[in-house]
């Protein structure tokens, strides 16, 4: 379980970029901040696991998401969940059953999974004030199309930047005086979750999706907008010491 103290940390600093009375950059800032914690978090716990392997055990759980706009939620979820080394696998209802909700079974490490349901959460949020601020769309496109394309484009821009975070986090990581590499721990991680996913789902398929191109544009502009500013970790010290 994320500790006390960092989840307060990050969770005081999306409320604050969650707040209507912050200006755009304060914002973004706020959840750059929240976003690098998360990211240096998930580095000190995976290194910790690789010398005590019970710090923190791969694990997995299915998550429902309801409507209004389940699909696209969902893909925010994807999205964010992947970013931060997990892997997700959408669970089709059967035919005639559907109840307008979706199902993600989600692979992981605990630290990782906890960590993608925060962010995934605040950035839920944000995603959906952002739905609710589009009123028409451009020349005839229908409206429900474009909130859709523009849905998406928002989850995968934030995915994109959330990625990028991480990948500054392992690389600015102090090498271990003992012990793997970064590198190697992170990967050998990856390997044991996908296993994990692939001895529940021996064949998986990929959904295809149209879209909008402007709304997904106009999503996209906002996921760099909402969330992940490019900045560095400086001075990397270990989280919670």
């Amino acid at each position: 379980m994320i500790p006390d103290n960092i989840r307060r940390k990050v969770l005081a600093l999306l409320a604050k970029a969650e707040d209507p009375a912050t200006t755009e950059a304060e914002a973004e800032a706020y959840t750059a901040k929240a976003t690098e914690w998360m990211a240096r978090y998930g580095i000190d716990r995976a290194l910790a696991a690789d010398r005590n392997p019970t710090n923190d055990t791969p694990t997995d759980k299915i998550v429902t998401i309801p409507n209004p706009r389940a699909m696209v939620k969902a893909q925010l979820f994807f999205r964010i969940a992947e970013a931060m080394r997990c892997k997700t696998v959408r669970i089709p209802h059967r035919r005639g059953k559907s109840n307008g909700t979706q199902r993600v079974h989600v692979f992981g490490y605990t630290s990782d999974v906890e960590r993608a349901e925060v962010m995934y959460t605040s950035l839920l949020l944000q995603m959906m004030n952002g739905l609710a601020k589009i009123t028409t769309a451009p020349g005839n496109v229908p409206i429900k199309t474009y909130k859709r394309s523009w849905g998406h484009g928002f989850a995968n821009r934030v995915g994109d930047r959330i990625e990028a975070i991480e990948r500054q986090a392992a690389q600015e990581v102090t090498p271990q005086a003992e012990g793997r590499s970064t590198a190697l721990v992170l990967a050998n991680r990856s390997q044991v979750v996908e296993a994990r996913k692939n001895t529940v789902y021996q064949r998986t398929t990929r959904g295809r999706t149209t879209f909008n191109l402007s709304g997904y544009q106009a999503g996209a502009e906002a996921g760099n907008r909402a969330d992940i500013g490019q900045t560095r970790l400086n001075g990397r010290a270990a989280l919670g010491r």
